[in-house]
Order: structure tokens, then C-alpha cells, then sequence
């Protein structure tokens, strides 16, 4: 994941075209899935045989993996379509000073959404311990 950040960054400074970094992407992609897979059929040996091929598990796999696609696709133009419609409608200049405070606060949510993530299932195993302890919280937090 660094690497798509670095490796850019290594290519302007050295110079280099749009193409040439866009490949140097796509080796990392590569090199990256290529580890992956050796620590899976490490942990897994019997990836390295071969996997059967089951024609329904398949027809499952695609049908969940079309809309796996089409929200990757659609969710990104939904977030900025209201950058480009600010753009079109006011200006660029307003896409400026709109984009960094929406930024700075949709980056803020890790914070809140890693303590769901984390504390959620650690009051759901309390049982109805658990459930008074997000009444608790509930009255104390505005």
C-alpha cells in the first residue's frame, strides 16, 4: 500500500513520464501479489496442488464479485460528484475551500468507526452487562 504513494513520488523525481510510473505500479502490484500468494501456499500448502473447480462456487464468486465492481466503480464518483458539480456550478476556487475541511473531517472518522469496530463486539460478548454499559455510555456521551 506504501508503495503506492512512494513509488510516484520516487518517479517525479527522477523524472520520469506517466507511463513509466504507471508501470512501475503495476510491477509492484504484481510483485505484491506474487508475495501474497507464497504466504498464503506457505500457510496453506495444499494452494500450490491446485484448487478444484467447482462451476456453481464459480457462478457465486462473480455474481458477488459483479457488485463488489460496480459499488467500487459507483462509490468513488458518488463521494466527489459534489466537488465536480460545486466546480461546474460556483467554482474551482470554492472546490478548494470545500474539499479540505470535508477532508480533514471524513478522515476523522477512523477515530470513532475503530471504536465501533473494536468495542461493539467486545459489549455484545458481555451479554446484558454489556448492553448496560452502552446505556452508561450513552447518558454520559452528548
Amino acid at each position: 500500500m506504501t508503495s503506492n504513494f512512494v513509488l510516484p513520488f520516487v518517479g517525479v523525481v527522477l523524472h520520469w513520464g506517466l507511463p513509466r510510473i504507471m508501470a512501475l505500479l503495476v510491477l509492484s502490484t504484481f510483485v505484491g501479489a506474487l508475495a501474497h500468494y507464497r504466504a498464503c501456499a506457505t500457510v496453506f500448502p495444499d494452494l500450490r496442488r491446485g484448487m478444484p473447480f467447482h462451476r456453481g462456487e464459480f457462478r457465486e464468486l462473480i455474481g458477488f464479485g459483479s457488485w463488489v465492481t460496480v459499488s467500487s466503480v459507483i462509490g468513488p464518483v458518488l463521494v466527489y460528484s459534489d466537488r465536480i458539480l460545486l466546480g461546474a456550478l460556483v467554482s474551482v476556487t470554492a472546490v478548494g475551500v470545500y474539499a479540505a475541511p470535508y477532508e480533514m473531517i471524513t478522515r476523522a472518522w477512523i477515530i470513532p468507526a475503530s471504536l465501533v469496530a473494536t468495542l461493539f463486539p467486545a459489549f455484545a460478548s458481555l451479554g446484558t452487562r454489556g448492553r448496560a454499559l452502552c446505556r452508561m455510555a450513552s447518558a454520559v456521551l452528548p
